[in-house]
């Protein structure tokens, strides 16, 4: 079993469209001025996330999994930022998360 930790906020939005994901925030507790901001990588919650986070996972895994197992890990075996997959030996699972982490 194993979780990615913060996996939305790992990927990164191009600078082209992060105003897409713009919002405001008040300066000060007055709430008198308003400043704009745009987000530089992927929240939680915002409803492109998940699948953007999700296509650059697998992506990822495709690119840069040298061991075959892991590379059926992330696309089978995960939900969203958590993995879970049952193996008969504890090194073949340790040798999968060690490749899956290296990718």
């Amino acid at each position: 079993m194993c979780d990615i930790e913060q996996m939305f906020h790992r990927f990164r939005i191009s600078v082209t469209d992060r105003n897409y994901l713009r919002f405001l925030w008040f300066e000060d507790s007055s709430m008198q001025r308003v400043r704009e901001y745009t987000m530089a990588v992927h929240l939680f919650g915002a409803t492109s996330s998940l699948g953007c986070a999700t296509y650059g996972l697998r992506k990822v895994a495709k690119d840069h999994c040298k061991n075959p197992m892991a590379l059926r890990f992330i696309p089978e075996d995960f939900y969203i930022d958590d993995g879970l997959l049952s193996l008969p030996r504890e090194q073949e699972a340790c040798t999968m998360i060690a490749d899956t982490r290296e990718a």
